[in-house]
């Protein structure tokens, strides 16, 4: 089943069109984590008739471009060309959909390119330590599963259960947008071309966060300094979450918030912090993360706790202007142009946040006051969970252990 989930009609001659289907990595077989997204990549690489050189080639003569990409709840594609290139572009589009680069040569080279990545990733610390509330956030759970799998699953990956998955991928339900000087007739056209066919009763993911808290330590031996990510569940419904944003900027998404004043300008003790939501699947979260030496440490967490106890008590007047005024900024930037509203639509909608993103969320911060904001900040910002990742053992381990940052009650 395809369905046009929104049209944002363009006089511009470039046409954008996003699709969603409903398979992510949160359906991958066991033991093959990473396999729709692995899939994905192939397909792109090439077609029955096209090499990847050829295939990439063909695509810069016309000015197009096609990408793929994976979540655990969906797999996505965006179209990108001229109007009058959209007929051949199309073409290559659903070529890739046959599905004819899934070849074992595609994937070695592929995996290859994976593996190096994941070898990358391994010292970033930042990495480590997203991935270590992904882990924990939803234990056993498919949402925590890899993506763009691991070094197991990579081991373990075959040509045959590429091909099926993707199949899968491609006879699920999927929505699409587009943007563009396009006839109504041409979307429907193109939409009954769509290799999607049956409905596909979406996997069973609930889990219960309500005593969800994390305190854990990550050991890396080469990283180079201590890297800090508080996490805490944000707020549960799209009203709240749009307001607590501009709680976030006042404490710690701006050169000018709390954290960094505290941890940087007056201290000195790390280059910067940064606050922000993270819309994982299933739930909300809200994170800070910072950077600082081994021998710091203990000095930071004492800082973090005192900037948001105090913060808790309430934003200055002058802090809430200016943190809802970049709010309100950022809604503007993020819907400047045709392209830019769709890729915000197609988000919301994976989201199951509303498609009117930019109008609701001007009315809830234009009402929204200083001391509604101190309300919601109070309900939301109570038990953090901490990860932190330090060069200490001569492996890489994941361990429990207390440390003092862990809520407002201690």
């Amino acid at each position: 089943m395809t369905k046009l989930t929104t049209y944002v009609p363009s006089s511009s001659p470039l046409v954008c069109i996003w699709l969603v289907w409903e398979n992510g990595a949160a359906r991958d077989p066991e033991g093959y984590d990473g396999a729709c997204a692995f899939a994905a990549t192939l397909a792109r690489r090439s077609t029955k008739m096209l090499s990847r050189q050829k295939l990439d080639l063909e695509l810069d003569k016309l000015g197009s471009s096609v990408h793929f990409s994976t979540t655990a709840t969906h797999l996505h594609a965006k179209i990108t060309c001229l109007e009058e290139a959209l007929t051949r572009t199309w073409d290559l589009f659903l070529s890739m959909c046959q599905g004819e680069g899934i070849t074992t040569d595609n994937w070695l080279k592929v995996a290859k390119e994976r593996l190096a990545e994941l070898e990358e990733a391994s010292l970033d610390g930042d990495w480590l330590a997203a991935r270590g509330v992904q882990l924990y956030a939803a234990p056993n759970h498919p949402y925590s599963r890899p993506v763009y799998g691991d070094v197991n699953s990579i081991d373990q990956m075959k040509e045959e259960v590429l091909h099926r998955v993707w199949k899968s991928a491609m006879s699920a339900p999927c929505t699409v947008g587009v943007t563009g000087n396009v006839s109504p007739l041409v979307i429907e056209k193109l939409c009954e071309s769509i290799p999607s066919s049956r409905e596909q009763a979406a996997p069973n993911v609930t889990a219960d966060f309500s005593q969800q808290r994390l305190t854990l330590t990550i050991e890396q031996p080469v990283l180079h300094g201590v890297h800090l990510l508080l996490a805490h569940p944000g707020p549960a419904t799209f009203e709240t979450r749009v307001a607590y944003t501009v709680w976030e900027a006042a404490v710690g998404g701006l050169f000018t918030s709390r954290l960094n004043r505290d941890l940087r300008t007056n201290g000195g003790l790390t280059y910067g912090a940064d606050y922000f939501s993270w819309a994982a699947p299933l739930q909300w979260w809200s994170m800070m993360r910072t950077a600082c030496s081994g021998e710091n440490l203990q000095l930071v967490l004492e800082r973090l706790k005192m900037t948001f106890t105090e913060a808790r008590d309430g934003l200055t007047l002058e802090e809430f202007d200016h943190a809802r005024a970049h709010c309100l900024g950022n809604l503007e930037i993020a819907h400047a142009t045709p392209i830019d509203r769709l890729s915000q639509t197609m988000e919301a909608f994976c989201q199951n946040t509303p498609t009117d993103y930019k109008s609701q969320s001007l009315d809830i911060l234009s009402d929204l006051t200083n001391n509604k904001l101190t309300e919601i900040a109070q309900q939301i910002c109570d038990d953090f969970s901490t990860i932190v990742v330090t060069p200490q053992s001569s492996d890489t381990t994941i361990l429990a252990k207390e440390l003092v940052l862990t809520s407002k009650h201690q």
